[in-house]
């Protein structure tokens, strides 16, 4: 092949023909970066490995446990390959056109529940019984929406249009082993760059109009929703000695077409290495994807919830693939493509105050994110 560049398009076509582990993502103000892994499958992850120090794309689930049959588990896809910006050369192509694919393909994955508005609004009202009860302050229900047929060939296509259409949110698709992941997130987990630690409280949604930018228009359910977080967030940085750690003030985040209450902390990136892992392990799931109180809601939601969140509303990222950054991401608004059918994740905090129909709603207009693409 010719030295002469070649669009990423082609690139990430040729990844997902050869089925090769690999991930393609962009920052908000960044470049589309490509990691690819030169053969086999991506380096599973125990729960107490230490993350500082790897360098890849990161990738989590919701709920990590070692007794399940579920196949989201903790990966780490290696950087062989880094490609910056939207071409490759044809001696990186040709390169990549000779790395070997993951033993187990992607499957049809056909296991699946989809509820339907009448089975919500019940889990709602059963979610919403229990915390007037007293049992719990928040919790975050979630849903699956299946768009049937293959949208393999659309992928590549959707994700370099939601690199243009969601310019505040870390969009990607990834690929390792028997899981295909598309999505467009705006909610930072942790960062950590020049000696700097980010994390932000996020929750609460509403579409992007002119009578929503005041933030004093704002209800008290949706306030309090994004206030339990910032709380949960605020206990355990402190608990971890983090002393450096400045809270600022609430303000509405933007995310393309809606807006999210958002409140950020910083402090020094010193004072976490070496204790990211269990710092990420207490801090994930966050009260913004599953609940207060975190243990007790979890184990109420695997009642509720027939479907398995799998990488949905876990974390995903890079780490170190810029010298010593990290930046994760809470897996929202995304989808997971199988050879037959695709399942878009959706979800919603719910309080006291919740209404069955307006949550629906809320769901409908977060699903539009990953649609409005797709469809488009």
């Amino acid at each position: 092949m010719s030295s002469a560049n070649i669009n990423i398009k082609e690139l990430l076509q040729l990844c997902l023909k050869k089925e090769l582990c690999f991930a393609s993502y962009r920052e908000p103000d960044e470049e589309i970066k490509t990691v690819i892994q030169r053969k086999g499958d991506p380096l599973e992850l125990s729960d107490n490995r230490e993350i500082t120090g790897l360098p890849g794309f990161l990738v989590a689930p919701y709920h990590s446990d070692d007794s399940s049959n579920d196949s989201s588990k903790p990966m780490l896809i290696a950087p062989d390959v880094v490609i910056t910006g939207d071409e490759v050369s044809g001696e990186i192509f040709s390169e990549v056109a000779g790395f070997c694919g993951a033993a187990d393909g992607l499957g049809e994955c056909r296991e699946f529940h989809e509820c339907d508005f009448d089975e919500y609004v019940n889990q709602v009202d059963r979610i919403v019984a229990a915390i007037e009860e007293g049992r719990f302050e928040k919790v975050v229900l979630s849903r699956i929406k299946v768009v049937e047929g293959d949208q393999r060939d659309k992928l590549v296509s959707m994700f370099l249009q939601m690199c243009e259409k969601y310019p505040f949110s870390l969009t990607y698709m990834f690929q390792a082993g028997e899981h295909l992941w598309v999505g467009a997130t705006p909610e930072i987990l942790v960062s950590m760059k020049d000696d700097v630690f980010r994390t932000v409280s996020l929750a609460a949604t509403r579409m992007n109009l002119p009578a929503n930018q005041d933030i004093k228009r704002w209800s008290s359910k949706e306030r309090q929703e994004q206030q339990y977080v910032t709380d949960y967030i605020s206990e355990l940085l402190g608990r971890y000695g983090i002393n450096s750690v400045e809270k600022g003030e609430t303000y509405l985040r933007r995310a393309s077409n809606l807006l999210h209450l958002c409140t950020e902390f910083t402090g020094k990136a010193s004072e976490v290495n070496g204790k990211l892992t269990p710092l990420l392990r207490d801090l994930h799931p966050t009260p913004a994807v599953c609940g207060i109180p975190k243990e007790d809601v979890q184990d109420f939601l695997a009642e509720i919830e027939q479907h398995e969140r799998q990488y949905y509303s876990g974390f995903l990222g890079p780490v170190n693939i810029d010298k010593e950054q990290i930046a994760l991401y809470v897996n929202l608004r995304c989808m997971r493509v199988c050879t037959d059918h695709s399942r878009l994740y959706v979800g919603g905090g719910l309080t006291s105050d919740s209404v069955p129909e307006v949550e629906w709603s809320e769901t409908v207009l977060k699903a539009k994110t990953i649609l409005s693409v797709l469809h488009g």
